[in-house]
């Protein structure tokens, strides 16, 4: 009798056909509980480590963690995020050498995954003393994808410092370090640091275009023969310029209508000439917005204009900037990895822009849209959309936000 029939044998009462019906959804439901409750008592087990895993994390951590039905999860009272949980694991287990974070709906961490991988938050692989641990830690912070893979590249690129290229089992990681000509094995401690959660606000200029801003761009910094700053991006896009308010567009005294304060919107000179660029009319966003508040007038419909194409290449060029490695995800597991070394990178990735499209807010919208459309860009994209709207639920001082695509 081998173990499988032992098994069964023993739980067959628990059915109520005295066995277990695998086309019956309850039947396999069940079943699979029961052969996990019977792993956790196997040692060396991936349940039996992870429970231990997590166990201790909970006890190391007091007020951090808590544990979950599922024998895979820990709750992450706290809403730390990913990088701190990496550090607390480490502190846990200073036998740790690699841990490897896969993103929601990446790879093992699947819903259709065996363990059940999750579509929301990020899983963590890595070996202790007893062997294979995977968990998710769930609850509490979920990332957005932008910043579950820049946690992804951080966090693979500083566990491969001083390890030989043939022991970075991460292929994305890999392949970065080898397009970049960079020996893990020759880093220092330290030698990566993800810089992107810092003050990272630089103004436009629209008379110069594309200037040297890498470190300020950079979401991971390299340290090795010389510094290597990477912007990483995940599939969905890429946000250029975040320009805050335009202020000059504000309610009236009595808060019913929207109205152009002339004065502080021509103080703004940056966003004056970037009206001036796409020959937006800050008197016909405000008609649009407060036709959009009285739930009147006509749809406004994007409508083409006339377009310097020096002008708005430098407007474009200046949010993208260069002294930095373009990272974006791709398909599977593997990047798209373009050097932006010069103002003349800069261009090429940005393409050539072609037509420029405005929309107006009316009764069914509050958002100024701008789309640009690109031809010939080295990286793929096709248009830059820029948006002027009022981005935390109100109506009047909305701001401007830039996105290539």
């Amino acid at each position: 009798m081998d173990i499988l029939e032992k098994f069964i044998r023993k739980v067959a009462y628990k059915f109520p056909k005295g066995y277990p019906d695998i086309n019956n959804p309850e039947d396999k439901a069940l079943l699979f509980e029961l052969l996990e409750f019977d792993n956790l008592l196997q040692e060396g087990s991936l349940v039996s480590n992870t429970k231990k895993a997590i166990q201790k994390l909970v006890k190391d951590h007091s007020g951090f963690f808590g544990t979950q039905r599922d024998n895979y999860r820990i709750s992450n009272l706290k809403k730390i995020k990913s990088e701190e949980f990496v550090k607390k694991i480490k502190q846990s287990f200073p036998e740790v050498e690699n841990i490897q974070v896969i993103g929601p709906g990446e790879g093992k961490n699947t819903k259709n995954s065996t363990p059940k991988g999750s579509s929301k938050y990020n899983m963590y692989q890595f070996d202790i003393e007893d062997g294979e641990v995977i968990m998710i830690l769930s609850g509490g912070m979920a990332a957005n994808k932008g910043q579950q893979f820049e946690d992804r590249i951080y966090i693979g690129l500083r566990d491969a410092v001083g390890y030989p290229m043939e022991d970075v089992t991460d292929p994305i990681i890999k392949q970065i370090l080898q397009e970049l000509n960079i020996n893990p094995e020759t880093l220092q401690d330290g030698a990566v640091e993800q810089t992107g959660g810092k003050d990272t606000k630089r103004p436009l200029d629209l008379e110069k275009g594309p200037e040297d801003s890498g470190k300020v761009i950079a979401d991971v910094a390299i340290e090795a023969d010389k510094p290597y700053y990477l912007s990483i991006k995940d599939k969905t896009g890429d946000n250029i310029y975040n320009g805050g308010n335009v202020s000059g567009i504000t309610f009236n005294s009595e808060k019913d209508k929207i109205i152009l304060d002339r004065n502080t919107f021509d103080a703004d000179r940056t966003k004056v000439k970037l009206f001036d660029i796409f020959k937006v009319d800050p008197e016909k966003i405000v008609t649009g917005l407060n036709n959009y508040i009285n739930k009147s007038g006509p749809e406004e419909i994007f409508q083409e204009v006339n377009f310097d194409k020096t002008e708005v290449s430098k407007m474009i060029g200046s949010a993208v900037d260069y002294g930095y490695y373009y990272v974006r995800q791709a398909n599977g597991d593997s990047v798209k990895i373009i050097p932006i070394l010069t103002p003349e990178a800069t261009y090429k990735l940005i393409g050539t822009p072609t037509s420029v499209k405005v929309r107006y807010p009316s009764v069914k919208t509050k958002t100024t849209g701008i789309v640009i459309e690109l031809e010939n860009s080295s990286a793929g994209f096709t248009k830059v959309l820029i948006e002027i709207r009022n981005a935390q639920g109100g109506i009047d001082r909305p701001s401007i936000k830039a996105k290539i695509l």
